[in-house]
């Protein structure tokens, strides 16, 4: 859904880091190279172990805001990843999250394009065409069905 998640993911609390050699190298600072300095990190970066945690809790306090036709988008206590919303006349938003891709479904287009708005206005989103694959699954919609398999990596 955004591009670089993590980018938008304010650790909690500071982390302190030892730079890799290899960044060391990079920036062309031989004071890096030695050993000398350590880094405090702000935000979240790839591969620590906290950044889905952070992304999960910086998307839901945006979701918590969204609301439509006075009615807000709820999370599920049963599964914190998934989001629901719906009303009496049938319309219906359902969302799920896996670290930083989403995926959503929806019977409105004015309610998804109130939902992709509010989100635009928090993150930079990639908004693509409708779903064939997501996390490995297999996805084939119809008018009135969607069916879903497995599917093999490449």
């Amino acid at each position: 859904m955004t591009s670089s998640a993590r980018a938008w993911c304010v650790l909690g609390e500071p982390e302190h880091l030892i730079p890799p050699r290899e960044f060391a190298m990079l920036s062309g600072d031989p004071e890096l190279a030695n050993g000398s300095f350590i880094l405090k990190l702000v935000k979240a970066i790839y591969g620590m172990t906290q950044c889905s945690l952070e992304w999960s809790n910086t998307l839901a306090k945006v979701l918590d805001r969204f609301e439509f036709e006075g009615m807000k988008l709820k999370r599920l206590l049963t599964d914190r990843c998934a989001w629901v919303w719906r009303n009496q006349n049938g319309k219906m938003l359902m969302m799920g999250t896996h670290v930083d891709d989403t995926l959503m479904g929806c019977n409105h287009q004015d309610l998804q394009d109130a939902l992709m708005a509010h989100i635009r206005e928090n993150f930079p989103v990639q908004d693509y065409e409708p779903v064939s694959c997501f996390l490995s699954v297999g996805i084939n919609r119809t008018w009135k069905t969607v069916q879903s398999c497995w599917t093999k990596k490449a």
